[in-house]
C-alpha cells in the first residue's frame, strides 16, 4: 500500500475513526428474551446470593425492569468471569461480539499501518471526533440492527459535518446486513453527504486488504475536488439565506402607495395583472442579489479548477437524473402558469407550449404548438390573433439526444409528470389562431396549455424562425444518462463467444458530445463491475481462449489501460473495434450480436480480448 500512503500524507488525511456499536459497553439490547428466560430458570442460589451481594436492589425490582436496567446488566456482566451461569447468558453476544471485534481490529490495524491515526467509536461515544478526515460507520449503530440503530448511525455522521460541511471528511459505510444496498442511498440523502465524498462496502469485503486499498485510492484521489464542489454547495445553504434577508429588507419597504402607483401609471396600460408583474419582478432582483453574493462567487470560480479525465467509476446506482435538471432549468414550474388565470380561463403568453387533441376529443395527439407572439401584444388586447409555431412530439431516448443545431430542439419536455419527450419545431408550420378560440379550445379541452418555456429558451426558437441567425447562446445542456446493461463474452478455443462474467452488468449509457458537435456516447460502470470484469479477467484460464485473442486478453491483465477505460467512463459505444496500446476490443449497440454459444465471425472479433453487447432499456 505504499502509493497510497503517499497519496494520504499528500491529501493531509491524518485521522481516521471506526465506528460500531461492538465498541460500545455491555448494555440490555445485546440479550434477547430467550437467553433471560434461561438464565432466570437454571439460577442457582449460589449464584443469586453472588449477585445480590454486588447489586443490592435485585430482590426489589421486577424481572422487566432488571432486564432493561444497564446498571444491572453491567453488573452481571462483571460478575461472568468465573461463574458459566452468568456467563451462559452472554454467551450469544460474546460470539458475536468477538467475530466483529476480530474483524474491526484487522481494520484499525491496517488503516494505522497507512499512517493514520485511528481511534475506535461505538454508539455512544462522547468523544470530539470532528477533526478525523475518513470515517468508516457501521450502517446499524445497535445490536438488534433496528431503524434506531440507521437513525443513530446517521445522527453521528449529522454531527461530524455539522461545522465542516464545505470540507467534509471521506465516510465508508460499512455492514453484513443485506439491507446494506437498499439503504446506501437513504443514509448518503438523509446524513448529508456528497456522493464523491462517500462509499458503501460489505464487512467481509473489508477482510479483503485490497479491497480496502481500492475504496480509499478512489476516495482520496478526487478527495480537492470533492472539497471544491462541498464548498459550492455549502455556499449556497448560507448564500440563499443572505439573498433572501437582503431581499426580503427591500420588499418590506415597498407600501400599498408603490403598488398603486404601479398598477395605475403601468399595469393599466400593460393589461398585465399586479401580481403577475411582482412575480417577474421578485424573479430579477433575487437572481441579482444571488450573484453578488462573494462566497457564491469564489466558491463558483473554485470549481473552474476541476478538470476532467481523471475520475473513476461511480459508486452508487441510479445516477443523477440530469435530465430533470435541464427540465426545470429550460421551464417555469407550472404552479407559477396559475398567476396567468382569470378563474378557468387562461391568458396566454410567449413561450407557451399547446398540444392538441384529434378532432378536439379523444387523447391528445403528437402536436404542439409554441405561442410566439411578444408578450406585450398579448398583454394590451393590442392582437386579435396569437402566432403558433407547430413542431412534433417525439420519443426520448439516447439517440434524439443531441448538440446539434438542426433541427431546432426543445430537448426535454414533460407533458405530463411521467413521460418525457423532445420536440421538434417546423419552422415552415407556422399560423395564427384568433385569441377568442384558443381560449374556448382550452375550456372545452380541445387544447391544453401545459407549460411555459422560460424567456431566453423561448426568444432562441423564436429568433430561428424569425431569421435564423443572431442564436441566443444558452448554457450548453448537460450530458444526459440512459440506462443499459452489457453483457461480456471472450472467444474460446472453438472460435464460439463465451461468457466471461455470468450476468449482465447495469450501467449507465451517457450521450453527449466531444470536440465537435457530434455526439459521443459513452459507457460508465460501478467500480464494483470494474472490479468484478478484472476479476474475471484474471481469473481466466488462458489455455481456454482462442489463440488469436490471446495477446490481447493477456495485455489487458497486464497493463490495465482497458479497465482503466472502464473505471474511468472512456468506453465508447459509437466505435466497432478499438485497438488500444495494442489491445483490441469489441462493442456493439442496438441489438445483440454476440449470442453465447455461438461462433465468432470475423477476423477482428476472433482477436479481440473483450466482446462487449450493449442492451438498452426503454428506449423505442
Amino acid at each position: 500500500m505504499t502509493n497510497l500512503t503517499t497519496l494520504l500524507e499528500e491529501k493531509n488525511i491524518k485521522k481516521a475513526i471506526v465506528i460500531d456499536d461492538m465498541f460500545n459497553d455491555v448494555s440490555p439490547e445485546n440479550l434477547n428474551q430467550e437467553d433471560w428466560s434461561e438464565f432466570f430458570d437454571d439460577l442457582s442460589e449460589e449464584t443469586e446470593e453472588l449477585i445480590v451481594r454486588n447489586y443490592p436492589s435485585y430482590r426489589d425490582d421486577t424481572s422487566d425492569q432488571l432486564k432493561s436496567s444497564h446498571e444491572f446488566v453491567s453488573a452481571l456482566w462483571s460478575m461472568s468471569t468465573g461463574n458459566d451461569s452468568i456467563l451462559k447468558l452472554f454467551s450469544n453476544y460474546i460470539t458475536k461480539r468477538d467475530a466483529e471485534l476480530q474483524m474491526l481490529n484487522s481494520l484499525v490495524e491496517k488503516l494505522q499501518s497507512l499512517g493514520m491515526d485511528c481511534e475506535k467509536f461505538g454508539s455512544h461515544s462522547e468523544h470530539d471526533t470532528t477533526d478525523a478526515d475518513l470515517v468508516i460507520v457501521d450502517l446499524f449503530l445497535d445490536f438488534r440492527q433496528s431503524h434506531h440503530g440507521i437513525g443513530l448511525s446517521i445522527d453521528f455522521i449529522r454531527s461530524l459535518i455539522r461545522n465542516r460541511t464545505d470540507s467534509p471528511p471521506l465516510v465508508v459505510l460499512m455492514s453484513r446486513s443485506e439491507s446494506l444496498e437498499n439503504k446506501r442511498d437513504y443514509f448518503r440523502d438523509e446524513a448529508g453527504l456528497l456522493a464523491s465524498t462517500y462509499r458503501v462496502v460489505r464487512k467481509n469485503d473489508l477482510e479483503d486488504e485490497r479491497r480496502l486499498e481500492v475504496i480509499l485510492t478512489r476516495l482520496v484521489t478526487r478527495y480537492d475536488d470533492s472539497k471544491r464542489i462541498a464548498a459550492f454547495v455549502d455556499s449556497w445553504k448560507d448564500g440563499l439565506k443572505q439573498a433572501g434577508e437582503a431581499f426580503l429588507k427591500d420588499l418590506r419597504r415597498l407600501d400599498l402607495t408603490d403598488f398603486g402607483q404601479i398598477q395605475a401609471l403601468l399595469l393599466e396600460f400593460e393589461g398585465q395583472k399586479l401580481g403577475e408583474y411582482i412575480l417577474d419582478v421578485v424573479d430579477r432582483v433575487l437572481q441579482h442579489e444571488v450573484e453578488g453574493n462573494k462566497k457564491i462567487i469564489d466558491a463558483t470560480l473554485d470549481l473552474n479548477k476541476i478538470t476532467s479525465g481523471k475520475y473513476l467509476a461511480p459508486h452508487l446506482e441510479g445516477t443523477p437524473d440530469l435530465q430533470d435538471f435541464v427540465y426545470r432549468m429550460m421551464f417555469l414550474h407550472r404552479e407559477r402558469l396559475k398567476v396567468l388565470q382569470d378563474g378557468d380561463v387562461i391568458q396566454l403568453r410567449f413561450g407557451d407550449i399547446l398540444r392538441w387533441r384529434d378532432n378536439g376529443a379523444g387523447a391528445f395527439n403528437n402536436k404542439v404548438s409554441l405561442v410566439i407572439t411578444p408578450t406585450c401584444d398579448l398583454m394590451r388586447d393590442g392582437v386579435k390573433d396569437v402566432m403558433l409555431l407547430f413542431g412534433e412530439l417525439k420519443n426520448f431516448d439516447s439517440r434524439s439526444w443531441s448538440y446539434k443545431p438542426r433541427p431546432v430542439r426543445t430537448a426535454i419536455v414533460k407533458p405530463n409528470s411521467e413521460d418525457r419527450n423532445w420536440i421538434e419545431w417546423n419552422l415552415k408550420s407556422v399560423k395564427t389562431v384568433k385569441i377568442c378560440d384558443l381560449i374556448t379550445l382550452n375550456n372545452e379541452g380541445g387544447v391544453d396549455r401545459f407549460d411555459r418555456l422560460r424567456e431566453t429558451y423561448a426568444l432562441e426558437i423564436q429568433q430561428k424562425f424569425l431569421a435564423d441567425f443572431g442564436r441566443v447562446g444558452q448554457p450548453a445542456n448537460p450530458p444526459i444518462s440512459f440506462l443499459v446493461s452489457i453483457s461480456l463474452f471472450y472467444v474460446n478455443t472453438n472460435q464460439n463467444a463465451c461468457r466471461l462474467v455470468d450476468r449482465d452488468i447495469d450501467s449507465a449509457y451517457y450521450a453527449g458530445r466531444g470536440e465537435s458537435p457530434d455526439s459521443v456516447h459513452r459507457l460508465v460502470l460501478k467500480d464494483r463491475d470494474c472490479d468484478a470484469i478484472e476479476v474475471a479477467l484474471n481469473n481466466l484460464d488462458i489455455n481456454q481462449v482462442g489463440e488469436s485473442a490471446r495477446d490481447n486478453l493477456i495485455a489487458a491483465r497486464t497493463n490495465r489501460e482497458l479497465l482503466g477505460r472502464f473505471e474511468r467512463g472512456e468506453i465508447e459505444v459509437s466505435s466497432k473495434f478499438v485497438e488500444d496500446n495494442g489491445i483490441i476490443y469489441a462493442v456493439v449497440g442496438k441489438g445483440t450480436e454476440y449470442i453465447e454459444g455461438n461462433r465468432v465471425n470475423g477476423r477482428k472479433d476472433r482477436k479481440a480480448a473483450l466482446l462487449i453487447n450493449v442492451n438498452y432499456h426503454n428506449e423505442g
